[in-house]
């Protein structure tokens, strides 16, 4: 018979509980202990660091008033290097650098050094820039006001809408720069655009372009780099009108006319539906005066206040014109060519019958013979 070995005490679940709170214990403590000891080994030591700031923006330092400074770098590098606190502190602002002094500095491209701003220096902590220097470009300063214009994109107006009005807020832009390029300037203006066509109003702010004479972009100050621009547009309509033609400067004492109007006497008006919806005849001119002769001659179509355009623009008309004496002129030239003055008859009736008393005595003379 089998005999039950007693239950170690050792393999008591509550044992094993037991062993691993104390060893849980045990490795807090030595945690805390370490973490203390290198926080009062930091607190007794200072550790120098290095850091490197990139995109560091450089402004402009010291300079004339009528002094322009053109192709000036936009940011630089910059490394920090000093106890870790101090460089922590740096750090935390915003650093930027600064051109030297350059009052007094003569015109033309010039290398500029770049340094730490006073307010920005901290002792025992050292800067180095990367690039040093910069070159740049020294014009006396000039300033003028331009007028603003404007360009519309072409898809900008759909089919059967037009512009009412564009307007511009502001409407003048001052320009600031080197001489040099102040000089160059043709035009400010802003491209109008939208990511569709518009059909209604539009109230939108557009950048400023500044432009020479070949195009090209100028580098120059603005007080103000946008404008507000409203845009007003009108739904426009067609609509057919009948010509009515007018005739002006007949000479009516010397010639007789008549007139047919060649094609369609309809046209095509083109605006502001509240108004050509109203017009159903135009008036087309023809001006007489200097016509002499029958042919094909062209009467222009008269504007009309509120209609944007007429389509075709003009009529062909043809003209015959006839002169009211030409019938007598002819007869009478005819008449002129017949009839013969009563002392050329005269002589013509004696040289007629000299004739026959000649025939006749030589026809006598053959006889008797």
């Amino acid at each position: 018979m089998k005999t039950r070995n007693p239950k170690k005490w050792t393999d008591s679940i509550w044992f094993i509980r037991l062993i691993s709170l104390l060893f849980a214990i045990f490795l807090y403590a030595f945690v805390g202990t370490e973490n203390n000891r290198y926080a009062a080994r930091n607190n007794n030591t200072s550790i120098n660091v290095t850091e490197t700031v990139s995109n560091v923006p450089v402004q402009l330092g010291h300079i004339d008033d009528d002094v322009f400074v053109s192709e000036l770098q936009e940011s630089v590098s910059v490394k920090v290097t000093g106890p870790q606190n101090i460089v922590t502190q740096v750090l935390a602002q915003d650093l930027y650098v600064v051109t030297e002094d350059l009052r007094g500095a003569d015109m033309g491209r010039t290398q500029v050094r770049l340094e730490m701003p006073a307010e920005l220096e901290e002792g025992g902590v050292e800067y180095q820039i990367t690039p040093s220097r910069v070159i740049v470009d020294l014009d006396r300063l000039a300033s003028r006001e331009v007028e603003l214009d404007y360009e519309l994109s072409e898809d900008l107006i759909p089919e059967g809408y037009e512009i009412e009005s564009v307007s511009l807020e502001p409407t003048t832009v001052t320009l600031t720069g080197k001489q040099s390029t102040i000089d160059k300037i043709d035009r400010a203006y802003v491209k109008i655009t939208n990511d569709e066509p518009i059909t209604e109003t539009l109230t939108k702010e557009f950048p400023i372009e500044v432009r020479d004479s070949a195009n090209n972009l100028l580098d120059l100050n603005l007080d103000t780099s946008h404008t507000t621009v409203t845009v007003v547009v009108n739904q426009t309509s067609n609509s057919q009108a009948r010509v009515n033609l007018e005739i002006i400067g007949e000479n009516s004492a010397e010639y007789a006319y008549e007139y047919e109007v060649i094609g369609s006497n309809m046209v095509t008006l083109d605006g502001d539906s509240t108004i050509i919806d109203n017009i159903d005849q135009v008036t087309a001119v023809l001006d007489m005066s200097q016509i002499t002769e029958s042919g094909i001659y062209q009467a222009n179509i008269q504007p009309i206040e509120g209609v944007n355009s007429v389509n075709p623009s003009s009529i062909d008309v043809r003209v015959t014109a006839r002169l009211l004496n030409a019938n007598q002129t002819e007869e009478s030239s005819e008449t002129s060519a017949v009839s013969t003055s009563p002392l050329e008859e005269t002589a013509s009736e004696v040289e007629s019958e000299i004739v026959e008393e000649s025939s006749g005595s030589e026809s006598e003379s053959i006889v008797s013979e």
